[in-house]
């Protein structure tokens, strides 16, 4: 567990237009002294989740909040938690070295919150990402959310909510979160990164599906001259330029490879349907397929050797366009 004394310092990003809908609903609980004890932020990985979390338990360890009801920044509680010293917030997330939120992690959260508060006000826990809890880890939580003692608030911040225990989710106050607009997402993107182009920008929240808090590190790691190459490559297996083996190694991100693939099938399915391609719609389909079951098979088990799974996915791309060897046509042209 990471607990306040043990955190960086921690400076609280503005709130983008998509996430002030959220934000209001918890500031007329508090206004209104109906805070929930659990609260559950849950929607898709990348649209801020995390950082109206951190908001909200900015908000209630704060003495002096500004009138939109963000936190002031300047009173003592504001000023431990920004320093990382605010001994009654805590945080817990996956150790470096572990693949899950243990049940020793929720343990100690557990002795600590049994013990009085340092400070007058709430205590708030963010816990992130919830789902990555064992069971054992989710069931020595149930006795705290029934149980929370006062001015306790945990806040439960879910990627994949079908994977948290019914029991975690019954237990809780949900907050759903969806992708914003496209449109709201670019205008963000556009005054975060002033020094992209808008084409640019737009290809890349396209590769995060909508997420804008993934399109720095999509950036970051050149994954628009990744998938370029991808799709390129594509088209080098089908002619039998390249082999299957060869483009999987080439790919550096396996996430973002099947990501781009699903794009690919789907749209090359579309382009079938509308007599603009020479493959067959039903071979299409069944590489739609192929991606798809790589994909759950990744989800299920992140264990599963990267390369090997892209491997086998494009090996069914190589035999799909078996009557394509020599054909000059771009079949993964946009």
């Amino acid at each position: 567990m990471t607990a306040a004394s043990d955190s960086p310092a921690q400076v609280v990003a503005p709130l983008p237009t998509w996430l002030l809908p959220g934000w209001q609903k918890l500031c007329w609980a508090l206004d209104l002294n109906r805070v929930a004890h659990g609260l559950l932020v849950h929607g898709p990985r990348g649209i801020g989740k995390q950082l109206l979390a951190e908001h909200y338990a900015a908000r209630l360890l704060c003495r002096d909040a500004k009138a939109d009801q963000t936190a002031c920044g300047r009173c003592a509680g504001c000023a431990l938690r920004a320093a990382g010293n605010h001994p009654d917030y805590f945080r817990l997330a996956i150790l470096e070295d572990k693949q899950s939120i243990g049940i020793d992690q929720i343990r100690d959260l557990s002795g600590r919150l049994s013990q009085s508060a340092h400070r007058a006000g709430f205590r708030a826990v963010i816990i992130e990402p919830a789902e990555a809890m064992t069971l054992p880890a989710a069931n020595a939580l149930l006795k705290t959310l029934e149980e929370p003692g006062a001015a306790i608030v945990l806040i439960l911040v879910a990627h994949q909510l079908e994977r948290l225990p019914a029991t975690i989710r019954s237990r809780c106050q949900r907050l759903p979160l969806a992708a914003p607009d496209p449109a709201a997402a670019m205008t963000w993107l556009q005054q975060q990164h002033p020094e992209q182009g808008a084409p640019r920008l737009h290809q890349a929240l396209l590769l995060a599906s909508g997420a804008p808090l993934r399109v720095a590190a999509l950036l970051a790691q050149d994954a628009l001259a990744q998938v370029d190459a991808l799709e390129k490559g594509m088209l080098a297996v089908a002619r039998g330029e390249l082999t299957p083996v060869q483009l999987a190694s080439s790919q550096a991100d396996m996430t973002l490879a099947l990501h781009q693939l699903q794009r690919i099938a789907a749209r090359g399915l579309q382009k079938s349907l509308n007599g603009e391609s020479k493959m067959p719609a039903a071979t299409w389909d069944r590489f739609v397929g192929t991606v798809l079951e790589a994909m759950r098979a990744w989800r299920i088990n992140p264990a599963l050797h990267p390369q090997t799974l892209l491997e086998s996915v494009l090996i069914q791309w190589f035999d799909f366009t078996v009557g394509m060897r020599h054909s000059k046509t771009a079949v993964t042209k946009r």
